[in-house]
């Protein structure tokens, strides 16, 4: 007599099953919270030069993920008994430790996102509203490389390379981090590779090479560290160098100065 319709047992085992269901979504949604903030986020920090270091780490993100794994399924086992227990601080506790343990992971994603960023970059198809910044920020950090290479040489350039060509300087263009697929369909050429040995830039010298080089840039971009690092090159293998500086004409005044060396 005192026994509840079966209708309205069904109703209360329904509300507390999606009860359940929700309660589970959240946990989940607030685990993954790092790799969504990863996808989504970066895009928009794409504007920003420290973001681009990195794509120079991928190995280690690769390395991290394979360590991150135990800790992963450590921190899995401590959340779900600590819920069961409903234990909350070793349960915030053990989504921190998750998260820390997603990082690796989040990298990945975000160095992805940088790839899909310059791949739509190259084929016009990024925001406008932030192109600018995004090709600012590429440009800065290729930049910043190229002096963090040179600082582990300690600021002083090989005279050659592993195969034993000149070195006159260290490049500062930006590397192409487009999708691999797209780099293989639709090569950059705004680089000259062909003078490239990794990081370095190397100076042919031999009977082929072409015997006149033109240098321009504004002031203070580093002309003269180029040409005499040309030249040093140059004289090193045997060869005659004259360096033509071109001036402003005023009166009285020569337009060439001719140096031989």
């Amino acid at each position: 007599m005192n026994q509840k319709p079966i209708k309205d047992v069904e109703e209360v085992e329904k509300d507390e099953g999606s009860g359940t269901d929700e309660f589970i979504a959240t946990i989940l949604f607030v685990l993954v919270l790092p790799l969504a903030l990863a996808k989504y986020v970066t895009p928009r920090w794409a504007a920003r030069p420290g973001i681009w270091r990195v794509k120079e780490i991928k190995n280690e993100i690769r390395k991290a993920i394979a360590w991150a794994i135990p800790l992963n399924l450590l921190a899995v086992v401590i959340i779900w008994n600590e819920l069961r227990t409903q234990n909350w601080i070793f349960s915030c506790f053990g989504i921190i430790v998750f998260w820390i343990s997603m990082v690796p992971g989040a990298l990945a994603i975000a160095s992805y996102e940088l790839s899909v960023v310059q791949s739509e970059i190259f084929k016009g198809k990024f925001d406008l509203a932030i192109l600018d910044a995004v090709r600012r920020a590429i440009l800065t950090n290729a930049f910043a490389r190229a002096h963090r290479i040179f600082s582990k040489f300690r600021f002083i350039l090989p005279q050659e390379n592993s195969r034993e060509e000149k070195v006159i300087g260290i490049t500062a263009s930006p590397v192409d981090h487009r999708l691999r697929q797209e780099r293989k369909n639709a090569p950059d050429i705004s680089t000259l590779t062909k003078y490239l040995d990794g990081d370095l830039i190397n100076f042919p010298l031999n009977p082929t090479s072409s015997a006149h080089h033109l240098v321009i840039a504004a002031t203070g971009a580093g002309k003269s560290h180029l040409l005499s690092r040309m030249g040093s090159c140059a004289l090193d293998a045997n060869w005659r160098v004259g360096i033509y500086r071109f001036q402003r004409w005023t009166p009285g005044k020569r337009i060439i100065l001719s140096d031989w060396l």
